[in-house]
């Protein structure tokens, strides 16, 4: 499963994880410049959106083919 692009609910929902957790989480990947972080109003509410990177899609690439060689 590849997400590209989500906001912070459908992740939180995706990853079953808490607030808390997945902010600390997806802070550390943008300081890594693993995803990139969008923050706007949409009709009067605070949303948050992210996605990955460049860097980001080949890091993933390259990790998942490091698992996949461990058959």
């Amino acid at each position: 499963m590849t997400i590209e692009r989500g906001n912070f609910k459908a992740l939180l929902e995706i990853t079953d994880s808490t607030k808390g957790n997945l902010s600390t989480q997806l802070k550390k990947l943008n300081e890594a410049g693993l995803i990139k972080i969008d923050k706007y109003f949409q009709k009067s509410y605070p949303t948050t959106d992210y996605s990955i990177t460049k860097k980001g899609q080949k890091s993933f690439e390259e990790f998942f083919n490091q698992l996949h060689s461990y058959k």
